[in-house]
């Protein structure tokens, strides 16, 4: 009996987890002054998930996430521009529901998400 409820669970667990697979969409990249590149990703995990925009540094062949940004996904616009060596301003623009009105974030890029 505890084996067929085991077996029962893993295929539920699997189940769930292929029904909301994982949904990227890279919404862009800024070149630094530097060596450092800045990119943008939308990451969608399912419907009972906020839409995330992940903020990630590239420096040689390291990958930091810096951010994470909930509430937008990939439909918006997006602007970025260097305040400094170590801030980045990003503008979300919005296209679909409220054409045009934007929100910004500035962003420290030596930060990192834990």
């Amino acid at each position: 009996m505890k084996s067929i409820t085991l077996f029962i669970i893993s295929i539920l667990l699997n189940g769930c987890f292929e029904m909301f697979p994982k949904d990227e969409h890279f919404l862009g990249r800024y070149k630094m002054n530097n060596s450092t590149t800045i990119e943008l990703h939308y990451i969608g995990l399912g419907a009972t998930t906020k839409d995330i925009i992940e903020v990630r540094k590239k420096t040689a062949d390291i990958i930091t996430l810096v951010k994470r940004i909930e509430g937008f996904n990939y439909t918006y616009k997006v602007e970025m521009k260097s305040i400094n060596d170590t801030l980045l301003k990003i503008i979300f623009t919005d296209t679909i529901d409220f054409k045009g009105q934007s929100r910004d974030f500035t962003v420290n890029l030596n930060e990192k998400v834990k």
